[in-house]
This record gives C-alpha cells, sequence and structure tokens, in this order.
C-alpha cells in the first residue's frame, strides 16, 4: 500500500502518523504534564499526537504546513529512514500504548490503579465566607472585560502553565474524579461550582487542583464554611469558655458524619480507609469588625486548633491559616491589620512548629478595575485570587506533611 499522510490542525508541533492494519489507537502523550515524576497522557491540540492504523507505512506530518493527505505530504520518509527509525519509534509506542491503557483513564476523570491505592487522604476547609467563595466563574465583559473571573483567568497567557489541566478540549471543566468535594448539599468530583453559588468557587478549587496533582492516593475534601461566622462567637472552640459556638459543633458533626459513611456520597470509594490529614482554615472578617473579638482572636486561634485536633483524635493535625488579606498592601484598618499579626503570630506559636503554616494572602489581592465587583470584603470576586489562596494553602499544605514524614 502506498504511503500517505493525515493532516492535524493545530499548532506548529509535528505529528508522527503510524499505521497498522486491523486495529487503530489515537492517543496524545502531552511531555509537559509531568508532576512530581507522573507522566499522564492529555488530549490536547498542541502536542504530539501518535495516530496507528496500518503498519504498511509512516510518514511525518506538520500540523502547521500540511494541507492535504495522499502523497503530498512533504515529509514522507524512505526505506532507510523508516528502518533505523524503526526501533526509537517502537519504544516510543510501548511507553504511549502503556501510558493509554494504564494512566490514560485519569484524564478522562478516572481514579488511576495507583490513585485508589492506600487510604483515602481527607482534607478540611472552614471558615467564613471568603471560604465559601465569591469567585465569578462566568466572563461577562461588561464589566471591566471579563477581567478577574474563572474563565477570563484560564485563558490568560499568563496562566497558562497552572490551569491547563483544569479545561477539557471542547473547553468543558474538567471534573476530577481523583479528587471528590463534600460541601454541605453538593457533593461530586472537584470542578469549578462549588463557590457560595455554584457560578462561583472559593479555595477549594485551587486547593483541590493542587493536591490532586501531587499526591497518589484517593483525595476528599470536607467543606463546612457558612458567611458572616465569627471565631469568637460562631466558631468558639470549648477550651475559650463560655458558650462553645454553634457552628463549631456543627462543623465537627458534618466532619464526623460524612466519615462515618463515605460510601454514601461517593459511591466509587473502594472502602480501604482514610486519613485525616490536614485542615485549611479561612476566616476572620467578622472577628476584625469587632474590637473584643479582634484582641482575643489569636488565644481563640491556639484554642481552635487545640480542641479539632483533640475532636477528630489526630495530635499534630497539620493547619493552614490563610491571611485575611482583603484590600491587599493597601490595608491601613487599625483592627484589620492587628487581625492579621494575631492569625500569623498563631500560626508561629513553638508549640505549632512544623504543624501549623501561615499563609499571606495580600500579593493575591486584585483591584476592582481588574476585577468583576467592587465588594473588597469578598476579594472584589476575583476568581483568580480564590485559586491563587487555594493553591497556596495547598502548597503550604503539603509542604507540612512532607516535613512530617522525614
Amino acid at each position: 500500500m502506498p504511503g500517505h499522510s493525515t493532516p492535524h490542525r493545530g499548532s506548529g508541533t509535528m505529528d508522527l502518523i503510524w499505521q497498522f492494519p486491523h486495529w487503530a489507537v489515537n492517543t496524545r502523550y502531552d511531555r509537559n504534564s509531568v508532576n512530581d515524576g507522573k507522566k499522564r497522557l492529555r488530549q490536547s491540540d498542541t502536542q504530539p499526537a501518535f495516530v496507528i492504523m496500518d503498519v504498511e507505512s509512516v510518514a511525518l506530518n506538520d500540523k502547521a504546513g500540511a494541507a492535504d493527505s495522499g502523497l503530498k505530504s512533504k515529509y514522507h520518509l524512505n526505506r532507510k529512514q523508516l528502518e533505523t527509525g524503526m526501533i526509537e519509534l517502537r519504544r516510543w509506542l510501548t511507553s504511549i500504548l502503556f501510558f493509554a491503557i494504564v494512566v490514560g483513564p485519569a484524564f478522562a476523570g478516572m481514579p488511576t490503579d495507583t490513585a485508589s491505592k492506600g487510604p483515602l487522604k481527607v482534607f478540611i476547609l472552614a471558615g467564613q465566607s471568603n471560604m465559601q467563595g465569591a469567585g465569578v466563574i462566568k466572563m461577562d465583559a461588561r464589566k471591566n472585560g471579563g477581567k478577574g473571573s474563572l474563565e477570563y483567568m484560564v485563558r490568560d497567557p499568563r496562566m497558562a502553565g497552572r490551569t491547563r489541566h483544569m479545561v477539557d478540549v471542547d473547553g468543558n471543566w474538567v471534573v476530577r474524579n481523583d479528587v471528590w468535594i463534600w460541601y454541605l448539599d453538593r457533593t461530586g468530583g472537584l470542578t469549578a461550582g462549588f463557590g457560595a453559588k455554584e457560578t462561583s468557587i472559593g479555595p477549594e478549587f485551587g486547593f483541590g487542583h493542587c493536591v490532586g496533582e501531587a499526591l497518589d492516593q484517593q483525595v476528599l475534601l470536607i467543606k463546612t464554611a457558612w458567611g458572616g461566622k465569627s471565631l469568637a462567637v460562631d466558631f468558639r472552640p470549648p477550651s475559650s469558655g463560655g458558650q462553645v459556638g454553634p457552628f463549631y459543633t456543627e462543623m465537627l458533626e458534618h466532619v464526623n458524619s460524612v466519615l462515618s459513611d463515605i460510601k454514601a456520597p461517593f459511591p466509587a470509594y473502594d472502602g480501604r480507609g482514610y486519613e485525616l490529614v490536614g485542615f485549611g482554615w479561612h476566616q476572620g472578617w467578622n472577628d476584625r469588625v469587632n474590637q473584643a473579638h479582634n484582641d482575643a482572636y489569636e488565644g481563640n486561634m491556639v484554642n481552635f486548633i487545640h480542641d479539632v485536633r483533640k475532636e477528630l483524635g489526630v495530635k499534630d493535625l497539620p493547619f493552614v491559616i490563610a491571611e485575611t488579606g482583603m484590600s491587599g498592601h493597601e490595608e491601613k484598618h487599625p483592627r484589620a491589620l492587628s487581625l492579621m499579626r494575631a492569625q500569623a503570630a498563631a500560626a508561629e506559636r513553638a508549640e505549632f512548629k512544623g504543624n501549623v503554616a501561615f499563609v499571606g494572602t495580600k500579593d493575591f489581592y486584585r483591584p476592582k478595575e481588574e476585577s468583576p465587583s467592587g465588594q473588597s470584603y469578598h476579594w472584589n470576586s476575583n476568581a483568580e485570587t480564590y485559586f491563587l489562596i487555594g493553591d497556596g494553602m495547598a502548597k503550604a499544605m503539603l509542604t507540612l506533611l512532607t516535613d512530617g514524614a522525614k
């Protein structure tokens, strides 16, 4: 059979088109998707592709240059080139077929065998409205040209290297089946829409993507957050004395309820048990607006950490505290500044060395001119901000976990 090529439209990279009789596999190997030693397959129009169809010919096709099929391709290989390239091509094909069969399902939103081994890794995310999340998903050109929306962020060349895995080739939000999330009345694989409303994101989005890429095990995020709640009253821990906060109690009830029957909300759970590995906290506005609550914040935060660890039975459960840094570096209000200092001071206590981290967030602030709204207390509804907060929290958490394992 004479050789022929099949043009593939894309951006200036090369396709090897390898042909076998009787069967066909079309898979793409994304060399840029190697994270912490993990090789992955991804469907992407901008990456090298191997198309396997018929053994009698091979052609090298330039995506950008090829305009038609048949013998007109300017990259046909002669017999000598084909013979000298056979060994290397076979190595490539063996590797690619292995990843297509073994690793490929992860890119269809399915956990691999590796991801299912060992206990489920569970993280708790808690706080008030900024843990709920007001990061707008949909781009609205009427609002600063859509700047600050999640859709704008994933199209922004500045963020391309950090967001390419969040959207599939058809432009739909990827649903991660290796990262589950439980958020009050909403459950499922991590994707856009687990913010305060289904039209928004919170820190869970960046957090879940980051830990999902880093960990081989299945991940579960349990998010318990309610707007307008203080640490001094609503989340008040037992060790602070007085009446225990109703949302402290409700938070733990939700966590224990989910963990007592994981398979109910997540039928794919394999029953191998779970490990409670971290707690993320983003809260502070309602304590910042009250001087007495502000003054007591550091002590209440310390008591909160101790009491949660005791209640959950994990002595040194890693904690990450995300700063209440709304308004960024321009913030001048005394109570706002003192609250942020209290959050950092709690994390820096000697008793918490190596298992509590503080994440500064002022750098993540985006002005209203670059955002969907002017609600500074909700980070101007900027999805990039919420993504960066979650991502920063996850990186701090992973550092605690790595250092703790040494």
